[in-house]
C-alpha cells in the first residue's frame, strides 16, 4: 500500500486527563481562533507578549490595580495608591497601609477602595479613611446608582449615601440571610446587587423604599458560592467566578452555569485558590477570562469555549500577571514580581524581555480520526501547516521544535528542530521526518523564539501497517 497524505487537525484546547490513554492534550501561551471561511477551520495565535510601561516609580508588593470611570488608571504597591498617567508616569496620592488586595470601584467622582481592615475615597485631591462609626470593614466594595455598598461584617452589608460614600445611616445595614454562609464579597452587575456568599449567590435590586431601599429577589439565590473575595469578574455579557467547589461559573443573571471540563476542574481542585482573581479582558473579536492562581493561570475563551494555560519563562514559571485593567485604549497587567505596569501587546512575542515558550500537543490521531481504516498505521512525514517566513531582525531565521509520541505522551521522541523560514521565504514548508508505526500518535509542537507562529493543521504521510 503506497503513503496517503492525510490533513489532521491540531488545534483545540488544554485537557490535563488523570488518564494519558484518554486525552492528554496542551495549549500553552496560545489561543484559537475560529473561521467559517479561511484556507483551515481553526488556527492557533500566540497569546499576547508584555512590554514595560509604567516608569517604574511605585514597585514593591503587588495589591491590585483599576481604572476609574474618568479613564484614570490607579494601582496599589506596598502601602502607596498611585496613579497613572497615559505617558506611563506614576504619581504617589497617599498612604493605604496593611498588606493583601485592595478591591476597588468608584461612584463617578469619587475612588473607594476597601481593605479587610479599613476603607478609603479619594476625591481627586485627597485620600481620607472612611470614618463613619457605622462603617464596618469587611474587605470589598461596589457602586449601585451612585450609592457606595460595603461589605460589613459576617452577613452584613451597608449601603451609604448617594454621592457620599462616608455617610452611612446606621439603620441602612442590611443582611444576607437567605442562608446561613458567610458573605464574602458584594459585586454589582447589570444593576443587580449579589451578595456572594461562601455557599451561595443571593441578588438585590433597587426597590426605591426601606432602609435601605433594595430588597431580595425572590426565588433569586441558588446554592453557589465564591471562593475568594477577588475571584469574580464581569464583561458585558456575563459575570464570571470560581465557585467554592473549585468549579469556574458564570451568568447572566440568576442562573449559574458551571464551565470547566472534567479535566480542568480535576486539576484546579489541587489548587489553593483563597487568593485567586478572575479577570475579563477583550481583544481580538474574544472575550477571555483569566484565573490567575498561585500555582498555574489558566484562560477561558467565551467565544470558543477553548481553554489554555499560561507561562512566565522558558521554565515555564507562573504567568507573570498579578491583576488586569484596560485603561488609554490598552490593556495592562500589574507585574506580580514587582508590581511595575506592564502593556499587553500583540506584536511582542516576550514577556518583558523574557522567553516565552508556546507549545500545542495535539490530541491522539488514529486510524478513524484520519479517515482509513485499520489498526495500525506507519508514518514516514509530517507536514506542519503554519505561516512560514515569519522571521524578523530580532530573529532572522526562527525554529519550531517537533517530536511525537506513541504510547499516550508517556515518552516522546527525540525533539528535531525545524527552521520556520527567514522573512520572505513564504514557501517554505516546514516538514517533520519520522518514521513510526502506531495505533495511535500525538504531536508535541513546541516554539521559543520571539516571532508570530501561528499553527493551523497537520498532513501526514500515513500507510495501512497491518492489523497486529
Amino acid at each position: 500500500m503506497t503513503y496517503k497524505t492525510i490533513q489532521a487537525n491540531i488545534v483545540g484546547s488544554s485537557n490535563p486527563s488523570r488518564s494519558k490513554a484518554f486525552a492528554q492534550e496542551r495549549t500553552l501561551n496560545m489561543y484559537a481562533e475560529v473561521s467559517q471561511t479561511g484556507a483551515y477551520p481553526s488556527v492557533l495565535y500566540p497569546w499576547l507578549g508584555s512590554v514595560s510601561y509604567s516608569d517604574g516609580t511605585g514597585l514593591g508588593e503587588a495589591r491590585g490595580c483599576y481604572t476609574h470611570s474618568d479613564g484614570t488608571f490607579y494601582k496599589v504597591t506596598d502601602t502607596t495608591l498611585y496613579s497613572m498617567a497615559s505617558d506611563g508616569s506614576e504619581t504617589a496620592i497617599g498612604s493605604i497601609p496593611g498588606s493583601g488586595y485592595v478591591v476597588m470601584a468608584d461612584d463617578g467622582n469619587n475612588l473607594l477602595l476597601a481593605t479587610t481592615t479599613a476603607a478609603y475615597q479619594y476625591n481627586g485631591s485627597t485620600l481620607t479613611q472612611i470614618t463613619d462609626p457605622d462603617y464596618e470593614a469587611g474587605g470589598s466594595v461596589d457602586v449601585i446608582l451612585n450609592q457606595a455598598v460595603w461589605q460589613g461584617n459576617n452577613q452584613r452589608f451597608a449601603v451609604a449615601t448617594a454621592g457620599d460614600p462616608d455617610d452611612i445611616a446606621s439603620d441602612f445595614y442590611a443582611t444576607a440571610e437567605a442562608k446561613g454562609d458567610d458573605l464574602v464579597r458584594v459585586y454589582v452587575f447589570n444593576e443587580t446587587l449579589y451578595l456572594m456568599g461562601s455557599q451561595t449567590m443571593e441578588p438585590w435590586y433597587y426597590s426605591g423604599s426601606g432602609s435601605p431601599p433594595f430588597d431580595r429577589i425572590q426565588a433569586g439565590t441558588k446554592n453557589v458560592g465564591l471562593i475568594g473575595r477577588l475571584a469574580i469578574d464581569s464583561n458585558d455579557n456575563f459575570m464570571y467566578w470560581v465557585g467554592e467547589d473549585k468549579n469556574l461559573y458564570r451568568a447572566s443573571a440568576y442562573d449559574p452555569a458551571p464551565l470547566m471540563p472534567a479535566s480542568i476542574h480535576k486539576e484546579f481542585t489541587t489548587y489553593d485558590l483563597t487568593s485567586c482573581r478572575v479577570r475579563c479582558l477583550t481583544f481580538d473579536g474574544q472575550n477571555f477570562v483569566m484565573i490567575l492562581t498561585d500555582s498555574k493561570s489558566w484562560v477561558y475563551s467565551e467565544t470558543t469555549g477553548a481553554w489554555l494555560e499560561l507561562s512566565y519563562k522558558a521554565d515555564e514559571q507562573i504567568y507573570l500577571a498579578y491583576d488586569y485593567a484596560y485603561a488609554y485604549n490598552k490593556h495592562f497587567i500589574m507585574s506580580r514580581i514587582d508590581s511595575r505596569i506592564l502593556e499587553l501587546d500583540q506584536s511582542v512575542y516576550t514577556d518583558n524581555g523574557e522567553i516565552t515558550i508556546r507549545e500545542r500537543v495535539t490530541a491522539p490521531i488514529n486510524a478513524a480520526t484520519l479517515g482509513i481504516n485499520g489498526a495500525r498505521l506507519t508514518m514516514k512525514r509530517a507536514e506542519l501547516i503554519m505561516e512560514s517566513g515569519i522571521g524578523n531582525a530580532s530573529q532572522s531565521d526562527p525554529l519550531v521544535m517537533m517530536s511525537h509520541s506513541v504510547d499516550f505522551g508517556q515518552t516522546w521522541s527525540n525533539e528535531v528542530w525545524i527552521r520556520a523560514g527567514r522573512d520572505g521565504e513564504n514557501n517554505l514548508r516546514v516538514e517533520y521526518y519520522a518514521m513510526a508505526s502506531f495505533r495511535q500518535i500525538q504531536f508535541k509542537i513546541r516554539t521559543s523564539d520571539p516571532n508570530f507562529f501561528t499553527f493551523q493543521s497537520l498532513a501526514l504521510d500515513v500507510k495501512r501497517g497491518g492489523n497486529y
